[in-house]
């Protein structure tokens, strides 16, 4: 009888998992990004607390812009301005503090008002199905709809001027972000 020499099966089979950990480098960078992008549409906003507020579910949230109204003094050569009122949870009056951003964008009036429309022509033509002289009437109404995450210490010419520039757009589904109510 010979004796062939067989391979030993132990010795032939290994696993690389240096792909595998790298695969997973990729991944965990890939999500740790994602994430981080993923709150860049909320600026730090101390909303009003409401009397009754629902809590705004995940499904309600889809295909809804955020719109914030937020405070952010202008700065100086040796760092950023203090601002008394805003301290002391007052209305800050100076206008040059107020901000409106979308997605991390600012706006102003003239700007924030081409966005709307923009947006509103987009959304009549892409969600509605209108055609391109429909979705260019700024008298149809359009089915976007925008929540406003306005600072409770924003003068009320900021949350006006958002309802005006949207209303010229058509826009007329408004949602207003609330706090809940802290308990005493």
């Amino acid at each position: 009888m010979s004796h062939s020499k067989s391979a030993n099966t132990e010795d032939s089979v290994y696993m690389n998992v240096i792909p595998m950990v790298d695969i997973m480098f990729l991944l965990l960078l890939f999500f740790m990004l994602t994430a981080d992008f993923g709150g860049r549409e909320l600026e730090e906003v101390k909303l009003a607390d409401g009397k009754s507020v629902a809590e705004d579910k995940q499904d309600e949230a889809k295909g809804r812009m955020n719109l914030n109204i937020f405070h952010t003094p202008t700065t100086k050569n040796d760092g950023p301005v203090v601002c008394a009122d805003f301290d002391a949870d007052r209305v800050c009056h100076d206008s040059g503090h107020w901000n409106i951003a979308i997605r991390g964008k600012r706006y102003g009036s003239d700007s924030l008002e081409t966005w709307a429309k923009d947006q509103a022509y987009w959304y009549k033509k892409e969600k509605q199905g209108m055609d391109d002289v429909k979705a260019k009437d700024f008298t149809l109404p359009c089915e976007l709809r925008i929540m406003v995450r306005c600072d409770s210490r924003a003068p009320f010419q900021f949350p006006q001027l958002v309802m005006e520039k949207m209303g010229k757009a058509a826009i007329y589904k408004i949602e207003y972000g609330a706090a809940a109510p802290t308990k005493k």
